[in-house]
């Protein structure tokens, strides 16, 4: 599976991945970056417990505590539908504790507060202007640090939760399995999603341009630059999140006395191969 050919999209998406680069205006180490632009001003803490507090609120009825999910996977390969796939219904018992929802929080009070309008007025190669979402490499880090919180909070308090990733970075896996297992959790499911570079590229492209191009979500699509993609990939073309997560339930891994940890691998049609 392959993007198809779109000149257009493919032209405004070389313009983001110029503008994302290292270096570049839209980079998340641009001076304009909010963890740059709000580093000495400590009225910043506020913000961000405000927007914690704002993401916590519309929790609904959550299920019973102890019993946690770890998503892996390449950007793009399609983790929201795997999760589907494999807790179904069940799903909506859990809270979900995304980087990329706590962007769209960052975004909105940039919005409100007017802090990237010279940025969302620039127009791009299909005569439409850069979208919030496009912008979120510039809320990267702070996200980050929100979603840190986020976690903490939610372990402490024993909640079901969705812990969202991509296991990229190899021992991020086994920090979350020993903070859950001391937070009381006795239950891990890790859902990872194993789909070839060429699929995840697709999907991550064509979502975005898809939003993009219909211009009926304030925020717009998210953008993800390919090479992000591409660093999740060995040149023989297996994929670093899906080795890192088999990894916490092979031989040599270290899993915490008492903690069940269950592996479900979900291909690209979004069958489920139940790794442990």
């Amino acid at each position: 599976m392959s993007a198809s050919t779109d000149p257009l999209r493919d032209a405004v998406a070389a313009e983001l991945v110029h503008l994302t680069a290292l270096g570049g205006l839209l980079a998340p180490d641009s001076p304009r970056a909010t963890h740059r632009v709000f580093e000495n001003d400590p009225r910043r803490a506020q913000v961000r417990k405000r927007i914690v507090t704002d993401y916590l609120a519309p929790a609904g009825t959550l299920a019973p505590g102890g019993v946690a999910v770890i998503t892996a996977g390449a950007p793009g390969s399609g983790k929201s539908r795997a999760l589907d796939a494999v807790l179904g219904a069940s799903k909506a018992g859990y809270r979900r504790l995304d980087a990329d929802t706590a962007k769209d929080h960052i975004l909105n009070e940039a919005l409100h507060s007017g802090l990237f309008d010279d940025l969302l007025s620039m127009t791009l190669g299909d005569g439409q202007p850069i979208a919030p979402r496009e912008l979120a490499s510039l809320v990267h880090d702070e996200s980050i640090r929100i979603w840190d919180t986020l976690r903490r909070h939610c372990i402490g308090r024993g909640e079901p939760i969705i812990i969202e990733g991509t296991l990229k970075w190899p021992p991020l896996g086994a920090q979350l399995l020993r903070e859950l297992h001391q937070g009381g959790y006795t239950t891990v499911r890790i859902v990872a999603v194993d789909v070839p570079e060429e699929v995840a590229q697709a999907r991550a492209i064509g979502r975005w341009w898809d939003v993009r191009s219909a211009g009926t979500d304030y925020l717009g699509g998210r953008f993800t630059p390919s090479d992000a993609i591409s660093k999740a990939y060995r040149p023989d073309g297996t994929c670093v999140c899906i080795a890192n997560a088999a990894a916490l339930v092979g031989p040599g891994s270290e899993i915490p006395e008492g903690l069940s940890v269950i592996l479900d691998v979900v291909d690209e049609t979004g069958a489920v191969k139940r790794q442990s």
